[in-house]
C-alpha cells in the first residue's frame, strides 16, 4: 500500500507537470490564433496598419510546420500516455481497495463472532459464579449455625461436669474410713472423664467448623469478586465495544464511496 501511494504521488507530479506544459502550450496557440485572427481582420482601410521595414526578416527560433506539428503531436501523445497511466494506476487502486476493504470486513465480521462467543461464555461463567455463591452463603450460613449449636453442646456440658466434679469434691470430705474409694467413686471419675472427652471431641468439631467457615468466607470474597469482574467485562465487551462495532462502515464505505 506504501508503495501504490508512492506511485500515485509520483504520477499526480508528472500529470501536473503535463498539464502547466499543455497550458503553456494551448496559451501560446490561443495568443497565436488571437494574432492570426486580427491579420485576417486587417485591410487596406484598417487604422493599424502601419510600414514594418524588419518585418520580412526570419527571426531566430521560428519553427517550421514540421516542428509545430512535432511538438503539437508530442504533447498531445504525452497526454494520452500519462492519462493512460494514470486510468490504470487509478483502476489497480481500486482493485486494492475494494480488495481491502473486503479483507477488512471479513476480518470484522470474524472479530464479531469471536466478541459474540467471548460475551456467552463471560456471561455463562458469571452465572456459574453467581450459582457457586448462593450455594457458598447457604453453606455458611449451615456453617455458622453448626457452630452456634457446638458452641451451645459445650457449654451444656458445663452443668454436668460441675455436678460430678462437686459430687468427687463432697465425697473427698467423708471422715476417715468412710472415705472409700467405692463403686460410685469410680463412676464419678469416669463421668468426669466421659464429660471431658465429649468436650474434646466438641471443640475439636468447632475448630473444624470454624476452619471450614473461614475457607468458605475466602471462597465467597473470591467469588464475589469474579463476578464483579465478569460484570464489568460484559459492560465493556456487550455495552460498549458491541455497541461502537455495530457502526463499523460497510466495505462500499471503506473503499471510499
Amino acid at each position: 500500500m506504501s508503495r501504490m501511494l508512492t506511485q500515485m504521488e509520483e504520477q499526480q507530479k508528472i500529470n501536473k507537470a503535463v498539464k502547466q506544459r499543455l497550458e503553456m502550450d494551448w496559451s501560446d496557440k490561443k495568443e497565436a490564433y488571437e494574432i492570426e485572427t486580427t491579420n485576417i481582420g486587417l485591410k487596406n482601410t484598417s487604422p493599424t496598419i502601419l510600414f514594418h521595414p524588419g518585418a520580412t526578416r526570419f527571426a531566430d527560433g521560428q519553427s517550421t510546420p514540421e516542428t509545430w506539428e512535432f511538438l503539437t503531436r508530442e504533447n498531445l501523445d504525452l497526454l494520452e500516455t500519462e492519462r493512460n497511466k494514470s486510468k490504470d494506476l487509478r483502476h489497480i487502486l481500486e482493485v486494492m481497495l475494494t480488495d481491502i476493504s473486503r479483507d477488512l470486513r471479513v476480518q470484522s465480521d470474524r472479530v464479531e463472532t469471536s466478541l459474540a462467543c467471548r460475551i456467552v461464555e463471560t456471561d455463562e461463567a458469571r452465572r456459574r459464579f453467581e450459582n457457586d455463591l448462593l450455594q457458598t452463603l447457604r453453606r455458611i450460613a449451615d456453617t455458622e449455625k453448626l457452630i452456634l449449636d457446638l458452641k451451645s453442646a459445650i457449654r451444656a456440658q458445663d452443668f454436668p461436669m460441675k455436678v460430678a466434679q462437686t459430687r468427687l469434691n463432697n465425697r473427698m470430705g467423708r471422715p476417715r474410713a468412710e472415705n472409700c474409694r467405692d463403686v460410685p467413686q469410680f463412676g464419678l471419675v469416669d463421668e468426669v472423664k466421659s464429660l471431658s472427652e465429649s468436650v474434646s471431641a466438641l471443640l475439636g468439631q468447632l475448630k473444624q467448623a470454624e476452619e471450614t467457615l473461614a475457607a468458605l468466607l475466602k471462597i465467597r470474597s473470591d467469588l464475589e469478586k469474579g463476578i464483579m469482574v465478569k460484570r464489568k467485562t460484559l459492560s465493556i465487551d456487550k455495552d460498549r465495544c458491541q455497541e461502537i462495532r455495530s457502526h463499523y462502515p460497510s466495505s462500499v464505505a471503506l473503499t471510499g464511496y
